[in-house]
């Protein structure tokens, strides 16, 4: 019984700068310095799928990128629907892992 009242323990993080994660190419992406074909945006979304890490990473830019919109006066819409996008699915992404796991357990 005491086991299940532990804390959950986080591992060590990986390096969101080296591949296979692609924190480096959402910044290029964000700033307007990478234009990804559509066989590097697929990979990516794939990655963005099984990589919790890169959502939270994504999702943390794209608050940046609407926080820096709106305080220069420029229009903070674009970043703003692409973040409730992305947390709604990194939502449902967890959730749907929770569930896996309770049913593996």
């Amino acid at each position: 019984m005491m086991e299940e009242n532990r804390p959950y323990e986080l591992g060590e993080p990986p390096d969101l700068l080296a591949p296979p994660h692609l924190l480096a190419q959402v910044f290029d992406l964000l700033i307007g310095q990478w234009h990804p074909d559509s066989v590097e945006q697929h990979e990516m979304g794939l990655h963005l799928f099984t990589c919790s890490y890169c959502r939270v990473a994504l999702i943390t830019l794209l608050c940046v990128a609407e926080e820096a919109d709106r305080q220069t006066g420029a229009s903070d819409e674009q970043a703003h629907a692409l973040r409730e996008r992305w947390s709604a699915l990194h939502r449902h992404l967890e959730q749907q892992q929770v569930q896996k796991e309770v049913k593996e357990s």
